[in-house]
């Protein structure tokens, strides 16, 4: 059963508030009709085996890994996704990313050990729900909630190719950290000190660093307005049935549109969701 059950309920996570908002179209592809790769993408495999190491650093603080045990749970965790099928691009292999992917997690771990083994986890990798209204969650799934020296901290892992010049700016308006400190104060009683992103750079020397935040109680608050705005939107759209493309043609910018799959022979490579369920 889809998660998205029509305009009678909605489910809104960072990334569904931001694809509603950039494009209703691109929203309806990935939530209503549920398009989605056969295979699945080689960076997204890529930054869920990141992920998974970095949980296995918080998850063995009672017996701590070295940079070479956080770079064989990266190992690990890539080798099974490669064995349920990673679609690669050109140029791409299992090995030059798995030796890509163990430098970048040691770098993190070096960086970042003393942080790790100083926390009080609250949470890792759980998903955070909260009703705000009949008919309307906020969910998300924050990388680590942690305490250390009595301060709350929400991390978000990120591994991006290069990154803006203006990235405290665009970690300080992100929703994603919004929605995070929200649950937090919904979920926990407190809004959390401070909200960072640690950035894992794939660049030819690996490089971890972090941007933080904070979030105000008026920002938090007001968000729930915000979520009530997105939420109407999106029952707009299902109402009428109508998801207005914001680009104003079939460019293939969403990456679903089936108009635009012919253009490479991409055709192949989408498939409803529901038909390999039925498989």
């Amino acid at each position: 059963m889809s998660e998205y059950a029509g305009p009678a309920y909605v489910r809104l996570s960072p990334t569904r508030i931001n694809t509603a908002l950039d494009c209703p179209r691109k929203f309806r592809y990935r939530y209503v009709d549920r398009l989605e790769p056969r295979g699945l993408p080689s960076m997204l495999a890529f930054g869920r085996a990141v992920h998974a190491a970095i949980a296995a650093a918080y998850a063995n603080q009672n017996a701590p890994l070295d940079s070479a045990g956080v770079a064989d749970a990266f190992t690990r965790h890539f080798a099974v996704r490669d064995e349920q099928g990673i679609s690669y691009k050109d140029g791409e292999d299992y090995d030059k990313l798995d030796a890509k992917g163990r430098a970048l997690v040691s770098c993190w771990y070096e960086q970042f050990i003393d942080e790790v083994l100083d926390a009080k986890v609250w949470s890792l990798e759980s998903e955070l729900v909260h009703d705000i209204e009949p008919g309307l969650a906020v969910v998300g799934h924050p990388d680590v909630i942690e305490e250390r020296d009595g301060r709350l901290y929400v991390g978000e892992h990120k591994t991006v190719a290069s990154w803006g010049e203006t990235n405290e700016m665009l970690v300080g308006r992100s929703i994603q950290l919004t929605v995070y400190a929200y649950l937090c104060w919904k979920h926990f009683g407190r809004l959390p000190d401070a909200l960072y992103i640690t950035v894992l750079k794939k660049t030819k020397k690996p490089e971890a660093f972090r941007c933080y935040t904070m979030r105000s109680a008026e920002e938090v608050a007001a968000f729930e307005d915000q979520a009530r705005d997105v939420a109407a939107l999106i029952r707009h759209y299902a109402a009428a049935n109508t998801y207005p493309c914001n680009f104003h043609r079939d460019c293939g910018w969403c990456g679903f549109h089936p108009k635009c799959w012919g253009l490479d022979g991409a055709d192949a490579m989408f498939a409803k969701r529901k038909e390999k369920d039925e498989r």
